[in-house]
């Protein structure tokens, strides 16, 4: 499988439970640093403000048969949050964080169908010049809790960038997508996609049917909102779902973390 056919199964939907008994909604993905030895370390990233405030989060996963997923059959695991298996990023402007995925899938039985991102598929510094404004990009999630159920599957959804990846919005490590993020987006992976067309880094473009780029360019985080007096202000993406509640209207502005933010993860993750 390319990454586009293993997408549906690189995210997961996160159910947290906070210290107060309440119950909060996101998406995060799977995502590995290597290490010697041809190891690895497997970690669930996702934003800063879906674990914030939890005790514990709930995340499904298929499971595999001959290296291959098993639609509509999965299994749930139940996680407790410390500060032994979260990792914060350091700059507190960066929404993002990773959840330590051992030895919680160590402990499960059957093999499981996970098919983790790594750094290879984080767009490099020279890519995302090459990323300009108006570029498709797919954005892999739960929005309002949304999913297949029975299949375990997430919900695709298409925008553009609106402001240049390359470029750090208002000084931060950030960029804008014209699309729509409901509550349960926050975390959800923002692919960049080039669908028969690659642009290459050296300015050449490809036409064909086989030449389809999806690179990770970053992570969705919060959402320009009118509130009560009409006023634009930027907002995280609320992680509650609440039936009946009157919530201040997106614009379909989204705030992206830059997914290069990722690897400032790696030297903190415990060996």
């Amino acid at each position: 499988m390319d990454l586009l056919d293993q997408l549906p199964f690189v995210t997961t939907r996160i159910e947290a439970t906070t210290t107060n008994g309440g119950l909060t909604i996101g998406t995060g993905f799977f995502f590995a640093f290597s290490r010697e030895n041809n190891n690895y370390i497997p970690l669930l990233i996702t934003n800063r403000h879906v674990l914030k405030n939890g005790s514990n989060i709930i995340i499904r996963i298929t499971q595999a048969s001959l290296d291959k997923p098993k639609i509509g059959q999965w299994i749930t695991i139940s996680i407790k949050l410390s500060n032994e298996n979260v990792v914060y990023h350091p700059d507190q402007t960066v929404d993002l964080a990773a959840v330590l995925l051992d030895p919680s899938i160590k402990s499960t039985t059957g093999p499981l169908y996970i098919p983790y991102m790594n750094k290879s598929h984080i767009a490099t510094d020279e890519e995302m010049k090459h990323i300009n404004i108006l570029h498709d990009i797919i954005m892999v999630g739960y929005p309002d809790g949304i999913m297949d159920t029975v299949n375990n599957l997430p919900v695709f959804r298409k925008g553009i960038t609106a402001t240049n990846p390359s470029i750090d919005y208002n000084g931060n490590r950030h960029f804008l997508i014209d699309a729509t993020c409901f509550p349960g987006s926050s975390g959800s992976p923002i692919m960049s996609y080039e669908d028969d067309i690659t642009h290459g880094v050296d300015g050449s473009i490809t036409i064909g049917p086989k030449n389809k780029q999806i690179k990770l360019i970053g992570i969705q985080s919060e959402t320009f909102t009118h509130n009560s007096s009409g006023k634009i202000v930027p907002v995280e993406i609320p992680t509650q779902i609440i039936p009946g509640t009157i919530t201040p209207i997106p614009n379909n502005l989204g705030i992206v973390v830059k997914a290069s933010c990722i690897l400032d993860l790696e030297p903190l993750i415990p060996r």
